[in-house]
């Protein structure tokens, strides 16, 4: 689970503290809230680990994850701009442990009322999974699994934004991305989408629209 690290002492270095949050992201697989003070390190830190986020070993580093956090990676930068401050980058930190603290896509579908305290940064959620072309990653030894919670904690985010949903909707049954596992990702995908339409306004004619062609789509 994402979680706020302890930071290190002023005993340590500049650069042992780069080398701690090197560390702590590369054998966890998290990404720390830290202090504005240590926002330098942790930048510098993630810097370091990209030209090995994608490696099977050593790395258990998320891209998606330190997209969605940080705002940037070795491709560019989200259009939303990279995270400076201490006090955005808990509130990714925190969207990020919401959609962790299920047991399944089920249970996570079934907490939309938590979630949707986050919605304030389902845009950075958006073009995080737009900038990855809705993958969730690069992985070299092309690991994937359809049913990962963050992947889907973030589009089921996107969906509790009224102004956002018909947009990430609209990509994904006609922007021709290349999915793996299809017919299991847009399987996973009805079933969000039903989980939010109860939320959704009679007027979201576009919206609703587009749900009814995602129901209607052939199977892969």
């Amino acid at each position: 689970m994402t979680t706020t690290l302890p930071e290190p002492t002023a005993v340590f270095s500049p650069q042992e503290r780069v080398q701690f949050y090197f560390f702590y992201m590369c054998v966890s697989g998290e990404v720390p809230a830290v202090s504005q003070p240590e926002m330098v390190h942790l930048l510098a830190a993630y810097r370091d680990l990209l030209p090995y986020i994608d490696r099977a070993f050593p790395s258990r580093a998320s891209r998606l994850k330190t997209v969605f956090c940080f705002g940037f990676d070795d491709d560019g930068v989200l259009p939303c701009g990279p995270t400076t401050t201490a006090g955005r980058l808990a509130s990714r930190v925190a969207v990020l442990r919401q959609v962790a603290n299920n047991a399944s896509l089920a249970s996570q579908r079934g907490t939309l009322d938590a979630l949707e305290a986050f919605t304030g940064e389902a845009a950075a959620a958006l073009k995080t999974l737009r900038h990855l072309g809705y993958r969730q990653g690069r992985r070299e030894d092309g690991a994937y699994a359809v049913t990962d919670p963050t992947y889907w904690g973030l589009v089921l985010l996107v969906l509790l934004a009224r102004t956002l949903r018909a947009d990430l909707l609209a990509d994904l049954l006609d922007g021709g991305y290349d999915l793996p596992a299809a017919r299991e990702f847009f399987e996973i995908l009805g079933e969000t989408v039903r989980a939010v339409l109860p939320r959704c306004d009679l007027g979201e004619t576009e919206f609703r629209e587009l749900a009814a062609r995602l129901a209607l789509r052939p199977t892969p």
